[in-house]
């Protein structure tokens, strides 16, 4: 007496007993081979908050759920970016000059072309860096999330270097 089993003819007397991969009994694609979460997440939220195998780190994998710190973190940076663009157009009123010049381009097209395009800019570059965070830098150990603590000194210096700037100008003005 014979039976089909995936698709296999198996002769029930036969000494010879089917691997593991013909009892496969899930019918659909291995959900771990989806590395873009479906647009649910964004109604409901996610579950995946880390990745667990070390295969899937070599991998980009994006996921549906991010920590608080994380996003304090994301919120700070662009503060700092505002504050940033703030700061530079109030330099520049006083005198001094923007040494980028893509940033001075914008400048000339006036204050709400110059602070909405750094906007965009920094928006675009932290989700960028948002969605690969779990891999690694190219030829690095250095994983990407810590480009978030990079930006968030950088542009944190560059701030107090405009408010040094800031007073320095105020008082020799005074």
């Amino acid at each position: 007496m014979t039976y089909d089993l995936a698709d296999k003819k198996v002769d029930k007397d036969s000494s010879k007993v089917p691997d593991h991969h013909d009892f496969e009994k899930r019918g659909c694609k291995d959900r771990r081979q989806r590395t873009i979460p479906s647009l649910k997440f964004l109604f409901w939220g996610g579950r995946r908050k880390k990745i667990r195998r070390e295969d899937d780190m070599q991998k980009i994998a994006i996921m549906d759920s991010y920590s608080q710190p994380l996003f304090a973190v994301i919120i700070a940076i662009l503060c700092l970016s505002l504050m940033d663009a703030a700061m530079t157009l109030y330099l520049i009123g006083l005198g001094a000059k923007e040494l980028n010049p893509i940033m001075d381009y914008f400048i000339q097209k006036g204050p709400a072309v110059f602070i909405t395009v750094k906007y965009i800019f920094t928006s675009v570059a932290v989700i960028i860096i948002l969605l690969i965070k779990n891999t690694y830098l190219p030829r690095t150990q250095i994983r990407t999330k810590n480009l978030f603590f990079f930006a968030l000194i950088s542009f944190g210096l560059v701030v107090l270097w405009e408010i040094y700037l800031f007073f320095k100008v105020v008082v020799l003005a005074s």
